[in-house]
C-alpha cells in the first residue's frame, strides 16, 4: 500500500494544476467566458461537454456497483441532455465524432477517487459561469443552464463531503499515485475533446438510471 499519507487533495491539486489551467485558458472552455458568445457556440460546447459525461458517468457507476463509493454524485450527463433539448428540440448527440475515449477504465477506488475530484471539482466554477452567460446569452439560455447551475447553493457543502470521501479513500502513497494519474487522464480527455471541432452524429443520450 506504500507509506501512510496526508493532505491528499493537495496533492491531487498539484498533480493537476497544469492540466487545469490549460483546460480553462486554452481549450474551448475559455468561450463560455467571452463577451461574444452566441447560443449556437454555447449549444456545441454543451454538445461536446455531453460526449465526455456520457462516457465517463457509466464507468462510475460500475465502478461503485462492484469496489463501493468515495463519494455522493448525481449525473451530469443527464443534466447537460436536458439544456440541450432547450435550445434544440430535435437534437441528436455526438458522442463517437468528437470523443477521445470510447470507454474508461476504473480498476480501483483510489481511481474513482481521482475522476470525482476531476468531475465534482468541475461545479465549483458553476455559478460565475451562470452568471456571466446570463449576461452574454439572457433569456435566450434561460432555461438551458442546469448543468453549470450543478447543485446550486449546495455546491460548497457537496465538494466539502466530496473531499472529505477522498481524503478517507486516499490515506496510502500508492493510492495517491493511482488517483493523480487517473484524474490527469481525464483532464486530458476534456482538453483533447474541448479543442475538436463538434460534429452531429446519430447516436442518442440516454438518461442515466436513478
Amino acid at each position: 500500500m506504500g507509506q501512510v499519507i496526508s493532505g491528499s487533495l493537495h496533492h491531487l491539486k498539484a498533480a493537476t494544476k497544469d492540466l487545469h489551467r490549460t483546460l480553462d485558458r486554452e481549450s474551448g472552455m475559455v468561450r463560455l467566458m467571452a463577451p461574444d458568445l452566441n447560443v449556437t457556440e454555447y449549444g456545441l460546447l454543451l454538445e461536446k461537454m455531453l460526449c465526455i459525461y456520457a462516457l465517463v458517468e457509466p464507468a462510475l457507476l460500475q465502478a461503485e456497483k462492484t469496489m463501493g463509493t468515495v463519494a455522493t454524485w448525481k449525473s451530469k450527463s443527464d443534466w447537460l441532455a436536458m439544456d440541450l433539448r432547450q435550445l434544440n428540440p430535435n437534437i441528436v448527440f455526438s458522442f463517437k465524432s468528437t470523443c477521445a475515449i470510447s470507454s474508461l477504465q476504473i480498476n480501483s477506488l483510489a481511481e474513482l477517487a481521482g475522476c470525482l475530484y476531476v468531475l465534482e471539482g468541475a461545479t465549483l466554477g458553476g455559478q460565475m459561469i451562470v452568471k456571466k452567460l446570463r449576461q452574454t446569452l439572457g433569456t435566450n439560455v434561460e432555461k438551458s443552464l442546469r448543468f453549470f447551475e450543478a447543485y446550486g447553493e449546495a455546491t460548497g457543502e457537496r465538494w466539502g463531503a466530496t473531499c472529505k470521501g477522498i481524503e478517507k479513500t486516499l490515506q496510502h502513497e500508492d493510492d495517491l499515485t493511482d488517483a493523480c494519474r487517473k484524474a490527469r487522464e481525464l483532464f486530458e480527455v476534456f482538453i483533447t475533446v474541448m479543442h475538436q471541432p463538434a460534429a452531429m452524429a446519430s447516436v442518442e443520450h440516454q438518461p442515466m438510471a436513478a
